[in-house]
């Protein structure tokens, strides 16, 4: 659980850095959602092996 906490806080601190870059919100919101989807699926899958 706090693995996934950690990783989606480093997700979120990147797509604030990424936004100040200059990066189209709209790109972002794309990329991020697939990584937190990610993130969500290895942390489900290690608790059911």
């Amino acid at each position: 659980m706090i693995t996934m906490v950690k990783k989606i806080s480093d997700l979120l601190y990147e797509f604030i850095k990424d936004l100040h870059a200059g990066v189209p919100t709209s790109k972002l919101v794309e990329i991020y959602t697939k990584k937190i989807i990610q993130v969500f699926q290895e942390t489900s899958s290690r608790k059911l092996s």
